[in-house]
């Protein structure tokens, strides 16, 4: 006991050490709930693994965060302000705040819409409060009220509590009563006979590590998060501007050239094609890791069907393989996938192929393409005409109008011009354009769209997607102009970085550089137009946002959304259109850093794998994905986005 108790206060000094600079958050949007049993699972229970939230003095003043906000539990124990805005019915007046802690996960719904039950599906920022917090803000008799919400320190007294737990060679701590801001990112463990070791984490805050720590006092080393910290999002950039090839002619110089350098430069000498076959056997186990996430050995172990960061995910995947391989047991159980994914998604209200209906009826078609099975060819084919769009649908790629556009292109890429007729897709792109230049009339853009209120400049959400998928359809000259003057509105209103902004009143954050938001979406579509329309003006602006992507686009996460996997898609896009060997080397580059370093980074707490680790969009789905059209670099696509 004693030597827990010292292990305890070393925990605790350590921890001080480990405080990084706090600064106020600005209140963002979002929408609130409250669990229906005042004492249900976010007091007595919770994904955070907390257990009765009284005993960890977090009492009822507790939630649960949507998969947008969660983060795979690295959110657990933080604290957010939350007021109920925007609704006199159900708002308690003058808008008073609450201070709730981060104990559970609010799972998502893919069977109903984010804006009809649910709440927590991705994108959606949502809070399920426990009723006690929620009724300080809120009617009880609400269903569903608007919110805004901030990151604030947390308050709590006693110190850090650790539950340990495990067996000789397994060793777990559960980590709470986090003072400040509640949220750690990292543990490492040191007993008396080891060094120290990385823990990762199980769950919320539960970390754990293969050790045997028998008879040994332990010291813990943990990092804790700061919301400003999120600005440092990128490794600094390690590699070369350029590494030749190595050609070595004798085995002398084989030999040598297998021993000069770190792991990392020697990927980066060797000749081209003995790396691909190492990325490719790297995606091939890596695929098979996959199935086994997220399929399982027998069935569908996902709930979710969609292509982002569900199951159908997993299909497209190997379907990628089967592409690359020709093995016919990966077409095999493609479709075995996307016959699930058919039947999870009949009714769902969401259309596009990212995140719909689209996705799963245009792949299924794909797939049965391939494996000649015409009865499921036309199964599907019909399944797809009974889609309907509602009349309030975004315009956005994710789960709007261009997104279903997008499934369109994907089947007459794959089954031939006038599968999906150009009279049927022409009334989808109008109503987009007229959408767009309803906006961009209320400002200098010729076309503008909003997705929740913001007016989003990225692929996923804003004018990159939609501009991108826009320059497939056959459009009339003055909406050709349209498309070309918002794209030059966006370049002549970038940040001197080079960097673009998230959304039209974001023009001071130059942080983001993902593909979802920021210049490597933007970059993507503007090759794009670079291809099109043959102006140099975009060509110049591709090759400025590719610059930035090199320098600050090695993230700290792996998927193809907000990853490095997606980034190296620009540097494939710009070599297809210019044959520069820089920019291959640099999709190389980044493809090498991952096939070096991300387990290790990932293990070690330095790299997050994502919020589902698995995934195509979130996960390492991506970076499988990247490592297979790394083999053939000149036919490479970025997924469901490029074709």
């Amino acid at each position: 006991m004693g030597a827990l108790q010292s292990t305890l206060l070393y925990l605790i000094l350590l921890h001080s050490c480990k405080i990084f600079a706090y600064k106020d958050q600005q209140w963002k949007k979002a929408t609130a709930t409250f669990a229906k049993d005042s004492e249900g699972s976010l007091v007595t229970e919770g994904a955070c693994g907390y257990g009765d939230l009284h005993k960890e003095s977090y009492g009822k003043h507790s939630a649960g965060l949507s998969t947008m906000l969660f983060n795979r539990g690295s959110i657990c124990g933080a604290c957010y302000e939350i007021r109920c805005v925007d609704h006199i019915l159900w708002c308690v007046m003058g808008s008073p705040s609450v201070v709730v802690t981060v104990t559970d996960f609010c799972a998502p719904n893919y069977g109903l819409s984010v804006d009809y039950g649910g709440w927590c599906n991705f994108p959606r920022e949502h809070f399920e409060m426990s009723k006690t917090a929620f009724a300080e803000i809120a009617k009880n008799k609400a269903d569903i009220v608007p919110v805004q919400y901030r990151r604030v320190k947390c308050e709590r007294s006693g110190g850090m509590r650790f539950t340990m737990s495990g067996g000789s060679h397994f060793y777990q701590v559960l980590i709470s009563n986090v003072g400040v801001d509640g949220e750690v990112i990292a543990v490492k463990v040191k007993g008396s006979r080891t060094g120290w070791i990385p823990m990762a984490r199980n769950w919320g805050q539960n970390w754990h590590c293969n050790a045997n720590f028998q008879n040994q006092p332990l010291s813990f080393e943990n990092l804790l998060f700061r919301p400003e910290t999120m600005a440092v999002r990128f490794f600094q950039n390690p590699m070369p501007e350029f590494v030749p090839e190595a050609t070595p002619s004798t085995p002398q110089e084989q030999e040598e050239a297998l021993t000069v350098g770190d792991s990392l430069t020697k990927l980066l000498a060797m000749p081209y094609a003995p790396l691909s076959e190492r990325l490719k056997r790297a995606a091939l186990d890596l695929k098979e890791t996959i199935v086994i996430e997220t399929w399982g050995v027998s069935g569908q172990k996902d709930g979710d069907f969609t292509l982002y960061c569900g199951v159908l995910g997993t299909a497209f995947l190997l379907l990628k393989s089967y592409e690359v391989t020709r093995n016919g047991n990966d077409l095999s159980l493609c479709s075995q996938i996307v016959k699930a994914c058919d039947a999870a998604s009949l009714g769902s209200r969401d259309v596009t192929f990212i995140c719909g209906r689209a996705g799963v009826c245009s792949l299924g078609a794909v797939v049965a393409k391939h494996a000649g099975d015409d009865e499921s060819l036309r199964y599907y084919l019909a399944q797809f005409e009974k889609i309907k769009l509602p009349k309030d649908l975004p315009d956005e790629l994710l789960y709007g109008r261009v997104g279903f556009l997008w499934a369109c292109l994907f089947l007459n890429k794959h089954l031939g011009q006038g599968t999906v007729p150009s009279s049927y897709t022409a009334m989808v792109v109008d109503e987009v354009i007229k959408s767009g230049r309803r906006m961009g009339r209320k400002g200098r853009c010729p076309l503008m769209y909003e997705w929740y209120g913001e007016k989003y400049w990225g692929a996923a959400h804003g004018l990159a997607g939609i501009m991108h998928v826009l320059m497939d359809m056959e459009l009339k000259p003055d909406e050709v102009e349209d498309v070309k003057g918002t794209l030059k509105y966006m370049i002549s209103n970038k940040f001197s970085s080079g960097n673009y902004p998230a959304s039209e009143d974001d023009r001071k954050s130059d942080v983001l550089v993902h593909w979802c938001h920021g210049a490597p979406g933007i970059a993507l579509t503007l090759v794009k137009a670079a291809k099109v329309f043959g102006d140099k003006e975009f060509l110049d602006a591709a090759m400025e946002a590719g610059e930035v992507v090199w320098n600050r686009g090695l993230l700290k996460k792996v998927g193809i959304c907000h990853g490095i996997s997606g980034n190296a898609y620009v540097f494939l896009s710009l070599y297809q259109l210019t044959r520069d060997v820089k920019h291959l080397y640099r999709a190389k580059a980044f493809a090498c850093f991952l096939l070096d370093r991300a387990h290790k980074l990932i293990s070690g707490g330095e790299m997050h794998g994502g919020d589902r680790p698995y995934s195509l969009f979130e996960g390492k789905g991506g970076m499988a994905y990247l490592f297979l059209d790394m083999i053939d670099p000149s036919q490479s696509k970025f997924p469901a986005y490029e074709l």
